[in-house]
């Protein structure tokens, strides 16, 4: 297996905001990139690369956010790493879904995986359903988390939305999906410790950074598959009544996704569901201690 050091690292290593941000964070930031080199791998014209790490019976599998790749996931891996098999690959080059799930499940092989849990939010939530659909046998556990199901009438606007990304130069798309993504950093909630402030102006001070480096394509990738997501998966039936394992969903009352809640769980028997009143789509960061301590009792009864 080819081990290197990944050719896009959504991060200036010299950036001030994030050193002022957090000195402390930047210095961890920087030690898990050290410290986690990429694994890339061919697969069917495909380039992919992914982190894994850590050592245990059961593997987390993580999937990140939009314009991200697999060390957006930085802060999830070190949680979980020396209790359990991690794998977080990067969704930023396929062009179809089954090719998505195909080339997922060629990392697993890869890697000597069985099955797995997924851990997921917002966008990755969407890769997560579409994978767990295909996979459902492979996977013992589900975490979602602001995200919603498949819905055809939601896939109009992001085919057009591909047409414009394709056409448009890089510089101007990056600040568009910046000016829409960092929205959800503009609310902070009052009741955060003087920790979870700092946390959430290095996180903000993160994607920044991350936006302004993202490449076009990714950004190109990720609006496709959300396209063929809504228009494929919202055509068949999601009924995983004869599913083993378990499901856990996370929602903010005041996060987009809200108004699907209901649709977006039935499909799960019993699913364990948390609700937060006001915390936005931002919810893991800023209430970090009571939504980890939620995933750990989750992941305990997995066992």
């Amino acid at each position: 297996m080819v081990k290197k050091k990944s050719s896009y690292i959504p991060l200036k290593i010299n950036s001030s905001s994030l050193k002022d941000a957090s000195l402390a964070r930047y210095n961890k930031l920087i030690s898990f990139y050290n410290s986690h080199p990429l694994f890339f791998v061919d697969f069917n014209g495909y380039h992919l690369d992914y982190i894994a790490a850590g050592s245990g019976n059961q593997t987390i599998l993580i999937f990140h956010g939009a314009s991200g790749n697999a060390y957006t996931t930085y802060e999830i891996i070190s949680k979980y790493e020396s209790q359990y098999r991690v794998i977080a690959p990067s969704i930023t080059q396929f062009t179809s879904i089954d090719d998505l799930c195909d080339g997922i499940n060629f990392i697993l092989d890869r890697e000597k995986v069985g099955n797995v849990i997924i851990r997921s939010g917002s966008f990755g939530s969407m890769v997560a359903q579409a994978y767990f659909h295909r996979n459902t046998s492979r996977v013992d556990g589900i975490i979602l988390a602001n995200s919603y199901p498949p819905k055809t009438e939601w896939n109009k606007s992001y085919k057009q939305m591909v047409v414009l990304l394709k056409i448009l130069p890089e510089k101007i798309i990056r600040k568009v999906v910046a000016h829409k993504l960092l929205k959800y950093f503009e609310n902070v909630p009052e009741n955060l410790t003087p920790d979870q402030r700092e946390q959430f102006s290095f996180m903000k001070a993160y994607y920044v950074e991350l936006f302004k480096q993202v490449p076009k394509s990714v950004i190109v990738c990720q609006s496709l598959l959300t396209k063929l997501w809504n228009y494929k998966d919202s055509a068949i039936t999601r009924d995983y009544s004869n599913w083993n394992g378990k499901a856990l969903i996370f929602m903010s009352a005041n996060d987009s996704g809200y108004p699907y809640l209901k649709e977006f769980a039935a499909p799960f028997i019993d699913p364990h569901i948390h609700v937060f009143k006001n915390e936005g789509h931002l919810v893991s960061f800023t209430q970090e201690a009571e939504y980890d301590g939620i995933i750990d009792e989750f992941l305990k009864s997995l066992v």
